[in-house]
This record gives C-alpha cells, structure tokens and sequence, in this order.
C-alpha cells in the first residue's frame, strides 16, 4: 500500500484513504505525490513551521529546508570551524561544524578548552601563546641570566623555560664595575679621567697644602686637608666641594673613616690621641675629646668602625700602637700594645663582618710586609706574612673592597728588589671569600724603572678594579708624574694599564686616593707653591 499528496487547495483540511484495491503498495506514486508512508495515500497536507524532523512540515514538497542551523569550515576536523557561514542546515556536512570558533582551523590541537601546551601555538584559544609557560617558544629575546651573571637575552628553550647560561647572550658593557659582556674584564674601553679639580678650601701656607687622606661618602667623598690645623671638606661624585667645612686645632697624622653616614676623624693634639664623629653633613656627632696620651712622636693614625667599637692605630716613631674605644662615644679605650717594629703601614676594615685588616712592614728582624686580621676589638689576630722583601722604603698601603672577583683586600707597597730596579711597587690581593693570598703583581715590570723613589703611594678599590696610585720621576728631573697602575682581575693573569695623570711640582708630595661611591676612584697629590689637585678617574 503506498500513500499519496491530493492536489487539492492545502486551504481543504480533508485527509482520506485510498481503498487497498485502487491503490497497491508496489504502485508508484504519482510525481505531485511524493510517498509519504507505505499503505497510506495522504491526499491532503496541513502546512507547519518547518522543523528539523526528517518531514515536509511546510507542504513544499522539500524535508527540513528551512530548519537547522549555519555551518562553518571544519578543516583540521577537531569539530570547530572557523570563517563566513557556509550554509544552513539541520545536520552540518562532513568537513564542516555548527561551531565557528575555532581560533586556528589548520592546528587540531587548537580550540576552546583546549590544555595549553608548549608548541608555539595558541592551543586554548585565549590569544596568548603558550600562555602557563615562562616564555613561548620561537621567542628571541628572553631576558636571561650570563655566564658571567649579568642579564642579557636568549631564545626561549624547547620546553619554554629562560635560556640557560650558555644560550644567553651578554649585553655590551656599561659603567657598573662588573663584567657585563663575560669577556674577563670590568669596565674595559669605559675609563676615562676627569678634568683636573684643584682642591681650593686650604689656607694655609703653600707648603702644608694637601689633603692627608680620602674616604668614599654617598656618591662623593670626604677630605681631610692640613691647614695648619685640620679641615674636613665633603665633595661630590665630580669633586666639587659641597657646604662648608668642618674645623679642628693642631693635627699630626689625621685620617677620616666613614661609616654609613657618619665619619669618624682621629688626630694627634699635641700629645694627645683625639677623636670626633660627625654626620654626613660635617655636623657634630661627638664633639672632639682627647682618648689618651700618646706623646708627640705619633704620626700616620689610622681609624676604622663597625657602628659599635673604634679601632685606632698610630706609628709612634717606628712602632706600631693599636688601642680600641666605643663608638660613637670615645669616651674610654683599651690599649692594645705598641711592639711591632714598622716601616709603613695602614688600616682598612670591611664594617659589615666587623673584620679589620692591618697591613704594615714588619722590620723587627727581617723585612716582611705583613696583612693582620682582626676583628674590631683588635682581638682574633691572624697574622698572615704577605711578602719576605729586602726593604720596604716606608711606603705600605691597604685597601678593602670588591673586585669582579670578589671580595679583596689589596695591599701596595714599596721595596727595593734583589735585581732590577732599585724601586719597584708591587700588590698582593688577599681573597677575603677564600681566604687564601693570590699571587703577586709587580707593577715595576710593566712600567719604566723611574717610579718615584720614596715617594708615598695609596690604594683603592672601586669599580671593580684596583686602583694604585704612585708618583714617577726620572732621575735628572726634579718634576714628579702622577700616575695610577688599574689592575683587572681575570680568569688568567690580571691587567695592568698605568695611566699617567699630572706634573706635581714638589720634592716630597703626599699621595692619596679613595673611591668615588660612584664607581671611580679620587686619586690626587700635594703641589709645591699651590693647591692639591686631584682627579677623578673610572667609568663614570
């Protein structure tokens, strides 16, 4: 039995059947009678809203025409299309989807909800690549982390982790006292010196003009001038004096040490050891106030502090004295000893382990150039024998502070050699983290023989490198040039560049240096007739 459309007004709501003997179920069904249901002839339709249910709701002779929904290109075939609509249907064709947001069609592994993996590409469809990760990968320009520690840039590794040390690529090198480009070498092609400064605050006669020592305050300094008295002067990065100055009576063998922001300046009065603690202002912390009697034959006095003690040092006509008193009060003091036999000597510290370090030439028997260790009671001594030598030439300076290597003290002094020149300048460094003596740089090899002789010599650390500054002078000329030996550590033997600075016009002229604070070095000298003059060199 076969079931077929009337062709009457679809206004006639009037449905019949066919009796089975007109109407057989092999017969086919007349072409404006599409079959509708086997054994039925349908000879009326009542037209509805097209639905998607495999019928002809509208009576227009098409099944689901006007049901269903868009599609969209599925061309990866993970079940989300992408682009224009391509049609409507009830049921999406094969290679299509009825969703459209799928945010890369050519990936399989991308589409909303997806777990975002490392692969370069947007696998959750959230616009980020390799979001979860610390970088994506094809990325170039990772920040990372050097060989030599400075931060530079890599590509992004295969599980999109920073590069590591050996695919990070260094940055140039800038003014900062490390190495930046991992080439050895700190600053290097950077230094440079600055124009003379001619240290104008003294008044005093020619002949006492000149500052006795230096110390790093902020990014600038402190000075501390014979003035037929003392003047302590504060100067900045560029060596222009800043406020007034800071006034005290007869001084023999003054020397400034700074801690955080306050300076602690011990003196000979007469014969009295005395002391004072200011701010960074040059204002009065501790007013000065006699510590002992030490007598009239001390000079060359050194202090250092950690916050809490002071330690004082003095060379009291060829023997070295130590005594400590309480900081910043100096009301009190325990004399330590005075035995050593010396010819030269200085005092550094590094404040933060409360450790001082003594270095001085110890003539008792033989000549030894000596590197003390202590801590700021003057107790705990190490004493560690830096060099045997043949003389020392009174001329022993230290220094405490960090190279590209490390922490170091470096210890310069003076000695006549067994052969060669008669004057040389040598430095030893000692690893403070290793506690160990590295070996020894003689400067007199990589500079002409005619270092002058006697002449006081000083020492720094800043930037990074070594700073030791020297007079020169030729035997038939009676001018001496200042100059300074820069040495570089490196993984090899270190560098040695001498720079030569300015004529200083005077037969016995002091020589001093400090750091900056700002990543160079005040190195300056005394001047016959006039004011000291002082530069500033580094990279800066």
């Amino acid at each position: 039995m076969c079931s077929v459309m009337s062709p009457r007004s679809l206004s006639v709501s009037l449905m019949f059947v066919l009796a089975t003997a007109g109407c057989r179920e092999a017969a086919p069904c007349p072409p404006d009678r599409p079959m509708r249901r086997a054994g039925v002839c349908v000879v009326a339709c009542v037209p509805t809203t097209e639905a998607c249910n495999g019928r002809d709701d509208d009576c227009d002779l098409a099944i689901d025409e006007a049901g269903g929904a868009p599609y969209y290109a599925d061309l990866d075939g993970d079940g989300r299309g992408a682009g224009p609509a391509l049609g409507v249907a009830c049921e999406p064709p094969d290679g299509t989807s009825e969703d459209d947001d799928d945010c890369d069609d050519q990936c399989v592994d991308c589409l909303p909800g997806a777990t975002e993996r490392c692969d370069a590409l947007d696998n959750d469809c959230d616009d980020d690549v390799d979001d979860g990760f610390a970088c994506a990968r094809g990325e170039l320009a990772i920040a990372c982390t050097t060989a030599c520690g400075s931060m530079g840039v890599g590509p992004c590794s295969e599980v999109c982790g920073p590069p590591d040390s050996a695919s990070c690529t260094p940055p140039s090198e800038i003014c900062n006292g490390r190495d930046d480009d991992c080439d050895g070498l700190t600053d290097e092609g950077l230094q440079r010196t600055s124009d003379s400064i001619e240290l104008t605050d003294s008044v005093a006669p020619a002949s006492e003009r000149y500052p006795s020592r230096l110390a790093p305050l902020d990014t600038g300094g402190v000075a501390v001038f014979y003035d037929g008295g003392a003047r302590v002067r504060r100067f900045d990065a560029d060596g222009v004096a800043i406020g007034g100055a800071a006034t005290f009576p007869f001084v023999g063998g003054v020397g400034p040490f700074v801690y955080g922001d306050r300076i602690l300046v011990a003196w000979r009065g007469g014969i009295d050891l005395r002391g004072a603690v200011l701010d960074g202002t040059l204002a009065t912390v501790t007013p000065p106030r006699a510590i002992v009697d030490i007598g009239d034959l001390v000079t060359d006095i050194r202090a250092v502090t950690d916050g809490s003690q002071a330690l004082i040092a003095y060379n009291s006509a060829g023997f070295l004295g130590l005594l400590t008193a309480p900081f910043p009060a100096l009301d009190s003091f325990s004399f330590i000893g005075e035995s050593t036999s010396i010819n030269g000597y200085d005092l550094v510290a590094d404040p933060a382990a409360s450790r001082a370090y003594l270095a001085f030439a110890d003539t008792t028997t033989f000549d030894y150039v000596v590197l003390s260790v202590s801590d700021l009671h003057g107790e705990e001594f190490d004493r560690i024998v830096v060099s045997e030598i043949d003389s020392t030439l009174g001329a022993v300076a230290a220094a405490f502070g960090r190279t590209s290597r490390g922490r170091r003290v470096a210890v310069a002094y003076r000695h006549g050699a067994v052969s060669g020149p008669a004057d040389r300048i040598a430095v030893v460094l000692w690893d403070v983290d290793n506690e160990i003596l590295l070996p020894t740089i003689e400067l007199g090899d990589a500079s002409p023989p005619d270092i002058a002789s006697r002449h006081p010599i000083d020492v720094s650390i800043s930037g990074g490198r070594v700073y030791v500054s020297y007079l020169r002078q030729a035997a038939t000329d009676t001018t001496s040039t200042l100059s300074v030996a820069e040495i570089t550590e490196t993984d090899e033997d270190p560098i040695v560049e001498h720079v030569v600075l300015d004529a200083v016009a005077q037969t016995n002229p002091d020589v001093w240096s400090a750091p900056s604070g700002a990543g160079g070095v005040f190195i300056g000298a005394g001047r016959t007739g006039s004011f000291p003059r002082m530069f500033v060199r580094g990279c800066f």
